[in-house]
């Protein structure tokens, strides 16, 4: 072998040495994100549609841009690389600007219970930075219960009762990062992302005269509600 021959031989081992470890650490690193994924997520936002009626008759009350949060927890399984399916248990506000007007505030917030299916369609992992991020579309639906606090003013006792029949779709745009944990199979992440949420349901609503209460009034009370979100949350998963 010629001296030209033995000093290339020489400076190939010697790049391998060098670059391999490199390799196995950006390897070690390269950990795709968990199946199985627990979430907890903040969202608010603004309603752009707000409709209700009162036996049929449509009402004055409009949500005139005024803001809502929404607090959700749920647990997915991805059952192929792209696609997981999930359960979403949600809590959030339905104000107005007539309700908030009217009174109806801490300790009288109007609330929305939600039970939601839900299906991600996720894309392949993507590594633009250190950690994996996962870009996702989730098509919701599911059931929405209301619930409306009884309230009293000088003048009028209000009492609510929610109907069956409720329920909400939406849709969420969401990126997700991981970051696997040591010594450990379980991974913590972030997400963020916007999302848009359709709500309607009903309530029976009475209102008594405080000076008479013989004279009470009611009515079916019939609300659908469009939100826009934005969300921001934490992951776990393994």
């Amino acid at each position: 072998m010629t001296s030209r021959g033995s000093a290339g031989v020489a400076l190939a081992i010697a790049t391998c040495v060098a670059i391999g470890p490199a390799a196995r650490a950006d390897s070690a690193h390269r950990d795709e994100p968990p199946a199985t994924r627990i979430s907890a997520a903040l969202s608010g936002g603004r309603a752009f549609g707000f409709d209700a009626s009162a036996d049929g008759r449509p009402l004055a009350e409009r949500d005139d841009d005024v803001g809502n949060g929404l607090l959700s927890l749920g647990v997915d399984h991805s059952v192929v690389r792209w696609l997981a399916l999930g359960v979403e248990a949600r809590v959030g506000s339905w104000d107005s600007n007539w309700s908030t007007v009217a009174g109806y505030d801490q300790p009288h917030m109007r609330i929305l219970f939600d039970v939601d299916a839900v299906l991600r369609i996720r894309s392949p992992t993507l590594w633009p930075f250190r950690w994996p991020v996962v870009l996702s579309v989730s098509p919701s639906g599911g059931f929405t219960a209301p619930a409306a606090p009884a309230r009293d003013t000088r003048a009028v006792r209000e009492t609510w009762h929610p109907r069956g029949g409720g329920g909400n779709f939406g849709i969420d745009v969401t990126a997700e990062t991981w970051y696997k944990l040591r010594r450990s199979r379980w991974q913590l992440g972030g997400v963020v992302g916007v999302g848009y949420s359709r709500h309607w349901f009903s309530l029976d609503g009475t209102f008594t005269p405080v000076s008479d209460p013989g004279a009470a009034v009611s009515a079916r009370y019939d609300y659908v509600t469009d939100m826009v979100l934005f969300k921001l949350g934490i992951l776990a998963g393994f």
